[in-house]
């Protein structure tokens, strides 16, 4: 099963324990957005929403967050700051990071290593130095 936030984390019970949201407040701290906790998602902006949608997956598991897409319709700006917040769980918190982006320039500047998918078949597994300028495929 997969769940976001932290009820899957003890799926006899429909209600948070102290743990979840001390761990929920933590997350919403690291990740600057605990001043916005009783907003409305819908009246959010799209990078507060990517954070928050950050948040809700690191309360579900501390060792990997699956992204598509991830800075789809940001401006560049706050999808900067979204790859640095992403690359900061990376090397800070240990976090694997699994995304999948069609912001190839973004990707190359901070993935540590890319997979190149044509027409759902795997093309190439490199680094992102080996995309750009060639290398073992």
């Amino acid at each position: 099963m997969f769940y976001l936030g932290t009820i899957g984390n003890h799926p006899e019970s429909i209600f948070y324990t102290k743990e979840d949201k001390e761990t929920a407040k933590n997350t919403m701290e690291k990740l600057g957005i605990y001043e916005i906790r009783k907003k409305c998602f819908a009246d959010l902006s799209g990078g507060q929403q990517q954070r928050v949608l950050v948040a809700r997956s690191l309360c579900a598991t501390k060792n990997i967050i699956i992204l598509d897409e991830p800075t789809n319709g940001l401006d560049p700006m706050i999808a900067k700051q979204i790859y640095e917040l992403l690359r900061d769980l990376r090397e800070k918190d240990n976090i694997a990071i699994l995304m999948v982006s069609h912001d190839i320039d973004r990707a190359l500047k901070y993935a540590d290593n890319v997979i190149e998918l044509r027409n759902g078949e795997i093309k190439k597994i490199c680094k992102p130095h080996d995309f750009i300028f060639g290398g073992d495929e």
